[in-house]
């Protein structure tokens, strides 16, 4: 070593200058630290699962799960820097104009609003989230709070109500006025037309439905569940008045365990005379059609240009859906806006009236280009037929 230093001092500097060259450039933010790692795993296991942050320090679970150990007072300020660095993103992703998505949940007594962005980057669809809280008055869930709640929600984003340039939501009057006041078009939720749509039509197989639920609600008390599990592992199912596919999915186990509850004589009386089971082949088959629909309706790749051919083929078989479904069905808020759309989805830009052109003044640019989108090959049944032909 002596001798390389007094015949070559500039050894180490040409030394670190060659293993800099053979080593692979790599970004420093390439080099993640195994707390890091560990933090995310737990954050990942929380939140997926739907678990609290005292998770994290429960005995049992660091028994069996191979992450590093650490404490809820880490997590929570760890997540609240990650949902700082995703809002920082957001931002910079967000147009100068874009839509939002609307929509309400409400879990163990609480009533959350979820805010989401839509917009074109790159060509591809982005709805990224901005919000899933309760209201700001917790109490008040009118038009004019919601608006509220969205201008409180773009301010956290840098953006007022200006930059909204149309909403996505249910049909309920209380949207209906918010885009009112926000003054910008309403496109409505076709799934819930079609669920209203669906309900309004089960009313003509309304005695037949009130019986099998009644069958199905009194085969749920504790001792004829307890009688129906030693003929069959399936258990009753219950409809409800929000969603039509529960429906479906009482009507369908009915007729799978009607013969096991048959066998129960205080269930037998209760059960749809036998003209009415014997008509149950046109309500099947009309269910069966739904189910079908129902699962078209919520594919993410779905333009309002599919979504109306399937209505309207919906309306030319169950002429009474048109009540929900038409194109000027009293529910929509904007049916010029919402075809002046799908003209110009569908390429047919010459074809726009003058209201309809109006409806989209402030969507109009130079050129219109309407891409060729790939057809999903699965099948699922009618609804799929029609959108591939």
């Amino acid at each position: 070593m002596s001798h390389l230093m007094a015949r070559h001092p500039d050894y180490p500097t040409v030394h670190s200058d060659a293993l800099r060259a053979s080593t692979p450039a790599m970004p420093v933010a390439t080099f993640v630290s195994d707390t890091s790692k560990a933090l995310f795993g737990w954050m990942d296991l929380v939140v997926t699962k739907h678990l609290p942050f005292s998770t994290v320090e429960d005995e049992t679970f660091r028994k069996y799960v191979s992450l590093q150990a650490t404490t809820a007072s880490t997590l929570r300020p760890t997540m609240n820097d990650v949902c700082f660095a995703v809002e920082v993103q957001t931002q910079q992703q967000l147009p100068v104009h874009f839509g939002i998505v609307l929509d309400d949940w409400s879990a163990g007594g609480t009533s959350y609003c979820c805010i989401m962005t839509s917009f074109c980057l790159d060509d591809v669809v982005k709805t990224p989230m901005l919000a899933f809280a309760p209201m700001l008055d917790e109490g008040d869930h009118s038009a004019a709070q919601h608006v509220a709640f969205i201008e409180a929600t773009l301010e956290l984003y840098s953006k007022t109500l200006d930059v909204i340039t149309f909403v996505i939501g249910d049909n309920c009057s209380v949207n209906q006025r918010m885009a009112g006041l926000l003054n910008v078009p309403l496109i409505g939720c076709v799934s819930l037309r079609f669920n209203l749509a669906v309900q309004r039509m089960m009313e003509e197989h309304k005695s037949l439905l009130d019986r099998i639920h009644c069958v199905m609600l009194r085969a749920h008390s504790v001792k004829n569940r307890s009688a129906l599990r030693l003929l069959t592992p399936l258990a009753p199912k219950l409809r409800n008045d929000t969603r039509w596919s529960s429906t479906y999915a009482m009507v369908a186990r009915f007729f799978e365990i009607k013969d096991h509850l048959a066998a129960k004589m205080d269930l037998r009386e209760f059960f749809p005379a036998p003209v009415e089971i014997y008509a149950k082949d046109s309500l099947r088959t009309a269910l069966d059609i739904m189910q079908g629909f129902t699962l078209a309706f919520q594919r993410d790749d779905l333009t309002l240009s599919e979504a109306r051919v399937l209505m309207d083929a919906l309306c030319e078989k169950f002429p009474s859906m048109s009540h929900h479904l038409g194109p000027r069905a009293a529910i929509v808020k904007h049916p010029d806006f919402e075809t002046a759309v799908i003209k110009v989805i569908d390429g047919a830009v010459g074809e726009l009236t003058e209201v309809e052109r109006s409806a989209l003044s402030g969507f109009e640019i130079a050129t219109v280009i309407s891409p060729a989108r790939q057809r999903s090959e699965a099948s699922a049944g009618l609804a799929m037929d029609i959108l591939r032909s």
